[in-house]
Formats: C-alpha cells, structure tokens, sequence
C-alpha cells in the first residue's frame, strides 16, 4: 500500500515510522524544505506530485487549521 503522510514534525515521523515497519511504501508531503534534510531515504513530494504519486491512503499529520484543504484534496484524488 502507498501511504502518503502530510506533514514531518514529530507526529508525521512516527506515522511514517510507523507505516514502514508495516511494510507500506510511503512518501511525505511537508511545506517546511528544512525537514526534508532528515529523512532517511523517504521520498519528499511538493502536495501537487504527492497526489501524481497516487496514493492509497493519506495520513494528515499538519497544524489543525490545514485538515480541512487536505482532506478535501484526499477526497478529490479517491483517497
């Protein structure tokens, strides 16, 4: 399964973490450029490619005020 996890702070890596121990592939999508510096091979996508990439499932792991815009896209893309 292509899991795609917005947001890389501390709850977006342990569900990234998380979802690679369960044998799922998994991108992440994060607007902060600093966090892609550390990320152990994950593959990084701006939120555009990240929905070319099509995903099976989404995790939302951003700011509250964002779930809304990105669960509306998951939406939008059948995920």
């Amino acid at each position: 399964m292509k899991v795609l996890v917005f947001g890389y702070g501390s709850m977006g890596k342990r569900h990234t973490k998380n979802a690679i121990a369960l044998g799922h592939e998994v991108a992440v999508c994060d607007t902060d450029v600093d966090r892609l510096a550390d990320h152990d091979g994950i593959m990084f996508f701006d939120e555009q490619k990240a929905w070319d990439w099509l995903p099976d499932a989404a995790v939302i792991a951003t700011p509250a005020p964002t779930h809304r815009s990105i669960h509306m896209a998951a939406l939008k893309h059948a995920v």
